[in-house]
């Protein structure tokens, strides 16, 4: 609770992070882009298994590593108990002002310059984008390909699953009306 009302959020990524954890059963170290979160999960789950890894240790050792696993167990629940009790969980890591440009950009069906047929709808998208996501539909977009030339993509997923697939693409978040 102390580190909640301290705007301490277990769910940003620390970018890059080289972390080293000295701890009293086992050392941790901590590579590349990880939550808070995700550390704890691993150190309780390491702790979980101290029993089956390491020859030697005592019975104090094994009933003070499961102990510490119940707490960090405990923090999880707790954590996922918040977040689903939440009205309103962050949309993304981006700045609000960042999503609603890249929002406006993919409704701009008047800049749009492909089309995505499904069986049931059509969508419009923007070329540079989804060539940024696909180095398969980049190939497929500047060739002299069937989609190059007419400028649309056939697809058998629903309209409702391509609008999804976009605003993701496009703005890492969730449609609003999803």
């Amino acid at each position: 609770d102390e580190l909640g009302r301290r705007g301490a959020r277990p769910d940003l990524t620390i970018p890059c992070a080289n972390i080293k954890v000295k701890g009293l059963y086992r050392d941790w170290r901590l590579v590349g882009d990880v939550t808070p979160m995700q550390a704890v999960i691993q150190m309780r789950n390491d702790l979980m298994n101290f029993k089956y890894e390491m020859e030697g240790q005592t019975e104090d050792d094994e009933q003070g590593a499961a102990s510490d696993a119940r707490i960090l167990g405990g923090l999880i629940d707790r954590y996922a108990a918040l977040v689903s009790a939440s009205s309103t969980v962050p949309r993304s890591l981006v700045p609000d002002a960042v999503v609603r440009v890249w929002e406006r950009c993919l409704e701009d069906a008047d800049s749009a310059d492909v089309e995505i047929v499904s069986p049931d709808g059509r969508s419009r998208a923007h070329a540079p984008v989804l060539a940024s996501a696909s180095p398969v539909v980049a190939a497929m977009l500047s060739s002299g390909m069937r989609e190059g030339v007419k400028r649309e993509v056939v697809v058998g997923e629903s309209a409702a699953e391509v609008r999804l697939f976009l605003s993701l693409l496009y703005t890492g978040c969730l449609p609003a009306d999803a």
